[in-house]
């Protein structure tokens, strides 16, 4: 909110803005889990035993995670408020910055003129 905050405020004519998002979900990382797998006195593997413990790698002389993936927010709509929120140009303008950023469709978006 902070970062799209300060970029909306440098285009031209949309003045002292404030931005609201709402997300769904925040950033999330997801690990690697131990995952162990038997052998059949056959040879072939046999069904999976999964552990619910987390995967470590040394680092220097500390021990951290194995991170296997970052979850990205999902963003639900966004609320833009600034002194320009009157002028149709400027309301395109933030609507499409926005939807650039966070990937929330138009219909989610709204601008409106800060009071004063």
């Amino acid at each position: 909110e902070k970062k799209a905050q300060e970029i909306f405020s440098k285009i031209d004519g949309v003045g002292k803005t404030e931005v609201k998002i709402s997300v769904k979900a925040g950033y999330q990382n997801d690990y690697v889990n131990d995952l162990r797998t038997r052998m059949e006195s056959n040879g072939e593997y046999a069904d999976s035993e999964y552990n619910n413990e987390t995967v470590l790698i040394n680092e220097g002389n500390r021990e951290k995670p194995l991170l296997k993936k970052i979850i990205y927010p999902e963003y639900l709509g966004a609320v833009i408020v600034c002194d320009g929120g009157d002028d149709s140009n400027i309301r395109l303008q933030l609507t499409q910055a926005m939807r650039s950023l966070t990937g929330i469709s138009s219909d989610n978006i709204v601008v409106a003129k800060m009071k004063k």
